[in-house]
């Protein structure tokens, strides 16, 4: 059976793409969200971001633009541990 990638953008301005075998229906994804443990959510999102090079790169692209503007500024420095915690 062939799989099927379902590029799905939330009301948050972010886009995930999960592979699977069907085409994931707006209840579908409502249904995974709401019965998946928080880090099962969490590593389909991070699949999503790392696989999805078109939009790491198209990401960087724009990232690198704005931190060559002249008018940058640095709000502020966040510290983390390799276990993901704040330092």
């Amino acid at each position: 059976m062939e799989s099927v990638i379902n590029e799905i953008e939330f009301n948050f301005e972010q886009t995930v793409s999960i592979r699977t075998d069907v085409k994931l229906s707006k209840d579908d994804v409502k249904q995974i969200v709401s019965e998946a443990p928080a880090e099962t959510l969490e590593e389909i999102v991070y699949q999503s971001l790392v696989t999805d090079e078109l939009y790491l790169r198209a990401r960087a692209k724009e990232i690198a633009a704005k931190l060559k503007q002249d008018d940058l500024e640095v709000n502020r420095i966040e510290y983390w541990d390799d276990e993901g915690n704040k330092a």
